[in-house]
């Protein structure tokens, strides 16, 4: 990613909006090109979280709809927002209500974007959201950021084609300033020939079986997968 004039910048400033314990940080973090400078989340349990992972984020637990983003604009330059507003009213696991009020919180979102105007944002949310309302819903957002100066693209992403130990589908919608070039990230795992999926086994099978009410501190062996030796850096 890059301004639209060509030249490069160092380091992104970023909002996570809905940021739960930070996940998204995280992630934005370890390619230390991004700075989160601001998070919120409506859960304090959640915020309290975060901070302990991210001391150095400013950290909101109002609604979204109480925070000012014009000030927040003001106090520096924004150049991504990412977030993915609670999914339980359109998973397919709940009760897919209209009338839960958190189906609606995309439009609180697209009241950030508006304010901030960051040369990309992140908008991420379920499988279910696709089909809520048989998909009314999905194109009420579509059509809703595409009113402002932004190219939308949109995956379905398992995060098992990147190397988690778990099938797990999300939609990704991103906006993207006019003039800025972009590539989706390449899958790194495809479950066939030496790019398999990354397996329960392939995560958990250097660690020893506990009972009910019990805990271990001891690894059953040397790391036997790639997987684990990643997990154990850094680790205690």
């Amino acid at each position: 990613m890059g301004p639209s004039n060509g030249k490069i910048k160092k380091s992104f400033n970023v909002v996570d909006l809905f940021c739960g314990v930070g996940g998204l940080t995280l992630g934005f973090k370890q390619t230390k090109r991004f700075n989160t400078v601001f998070a919120n989340d409506i859960d304090k349990d959640m915020c309290s979280a975060y901070s302990f992972n991210f001391p150095e984020t400013e950290i909101s637990s109002e609604t979204i709809s109480n925070l000012n983003f014009d000030e927040i604009a003001e106090k520096q330059n924004i150049d991504v927002v990412v977030g993915g507003p609670p999914c339980q009213a359109y998973s397919t696991s709940g009760k897919r209500s209209n009338n839960d009020a958190r189906s609606k919180l995309f439009k609180e979102y697209f009241n950030s974007i508006k304010s901030l105007k960051p040369q990309i944002f992140l908008y991420e949310n379920v499988k279910g959201l696709i089909s809520f309302e048989k998909g009314l819903i999905f194109k009420e957002i579509h059509e809703l950021f595409s009113s402002i100066d932004y190219d939308l693209s949109f995956y379905l992403i398992n995060a098992a084609d990147y190397g988690v130990p778990q099938i797990r589908e999300r939609v990704f919608l991103f906006g993207i300033k006019k003039g800025i070039n972009y590539s989706f990230p390449i899958k790194t795992h495809t479950n066939q020939f030496n790019n398999k999926y990354v397996t329960i086994e392939d995560a958990l099978s250097d660690l020893p079986r506990i009972e009910s009410n019990s805990s271990s501190i001891n690894y059953l062996s040397i790391p036997k997968t790639n997987y684990q030796r990643l997990m154990r850096k850094k680790a205690p």
